[in-house]
C-alpha cells in the first residue's frame, strides 16, 4: 500500500524503464505467490474501481506497469515450469526464457526465447514487463 515501510522498494524491483515512469505511484502493490492471490487482487482491484496492471520482471523501457494510482500485481513469483507427455509446456510468468530452453533440452525441444534469454516469459510474451 502507498505510504507503506516497503512499498517503494516493491515499485522499483528490477527497474528497467526509462526517467519518464519513475514517478509514478500505484495505489497498490501485490506480490503474488499463485493464482489465487492474483484472483483475489483482481476482486480488490474491482471492487475499488482501480485499473489493474501487471508486472513480472519490470524489463520494460517504458515502465508500462507502473502508473498512478493503479492496482499494480506483481506475477514474478509465479514460475512453474512443467513440460508435459504430449511435448506441451506449462509456464508461469516468472520462468524465463533460458530457464524453459534447458528443461526443453532435455527432452529434444526448444522455444523461441527473446535476445535477453534471463527475461522473464510473461513481459517477453506481451510485449514487456
Amino acid at each position: 500500500v502507498k505510504g507503506t515501510p516497503d512499498y517503494e522498494a516493491s515499485r522499483c524491483r528490477n527497474f528497467a524503464v526509462n526517467a519518464h515512469a519513475r514517478g509514478y505511484q500505484p495505489q497498490y502493490i501485490a506480490v503474488c505467490e499463485s493464482v489465487e492471490d492474483v484472483q483475489k487482487c483482481v476482486q480488490l482491484a474491482a471492487a475499488q474501481n482501480l485499473t489493474i496492471t501487471v508486472r513480472t520482471g519490470g524489463h520494460n523501457w517504458f515502465g508500462c506497469y507502473l502508473r498512478d494510482n493503479v492496482f499494480l500485481i506483481d506475477v514474478g513469483k509465479l514460475n512453474q515450469l512443467e513440460i508435459h507427455s504430449n511435448n506441451t509446456a506449462t509456464v508461469g510468468p516468472a520462468v524465463v526464457g533460458h530457464e524453459l530452453n534447458e528443461v526443453a533440452a532435455k527432452r529434444g525441444l526448444c522455444f523461441s526465447a527473446g535476445h535477453c534469454v534471463g527475461v522473464p516469459l510473461g513481459g517477453f510474451l506481451l510485449g514487456g514487463g
